[in-house]
Order: C-alpha cells, then sequence, then structure tokens
C-alpha cells in the first residue's frame, strides 16, 4: 500500500495559502496549514507524523530562524525561490 505524505505548509499569505491547498488536495496528499513560525514549532511537537514541511523562507521574521532550528531533524533538498521544503 502507498503511503500518503503528511504535509505541514508555513505560509502566511493566503492567495498562496489557496494555491498550496488545491494543489495539494488535487494530488492527494494530508495537509494543515500554519502561518506562523510558532504555529508550525506546535503542530510539529504534536504530530510526528508530518513527513515534509513546506516553508515560506521570507515569513516576517522566522522563515529561516525557524528553518535552522530543524536543520538536523530534516534532509532540506530544495530552495525554491522564497519557499523551502523539508523531509524527515
Amino acid at each position: 500500500m502507498k503511503k500518503i505524505c503528511k504535509v505541514l505548509v508555513v505560509e502566511d499569505h493566503e492567495g498562496i495559502q489557496e494555491v498550496l491547498r488545491e494543489s495539494l488536495s488535487a494530488q492527494g496528499y494530508h495537509f494543515s496549514m500554519v502561518t506562523t513560525g510558532a504555529e508550525m514549532r506546535a503542530a510539529l511537537a504534536s504530530d510526528p507524523a508530518i513527513d515534509i514541511v513546506v516553508i515560506d523562507i521570507v515569513l516576517p521574521g522566522e522563515g529561516i530562524p525557524v528553518l535552522s532550528l530543524y536543520a538536523s531533524n530534516f534532509y532540506a533538498p530544495s530552495n525554491r525561490a522564497n519557499s523551502f521544503w523539508m523531509t524527515r
């Protein structure tokens, strides 16, 4: 049986959230959305089954600092413009 990845999206812009929501839904991913680094930390602490994190690295005051906190827990294979995705 194919495992469906759990995705956490960290994005504060509603338009980008909507695009990601439609895309992830269409691909059959289980996902949740948060808007701040604090919400991301809480989501990761409460759900160890999250496989992928997509984070807006220009999240005001939080993108890169929050990303650096989790660098040792995730493999970070791709940096595309203003977003970054990490896998466990």
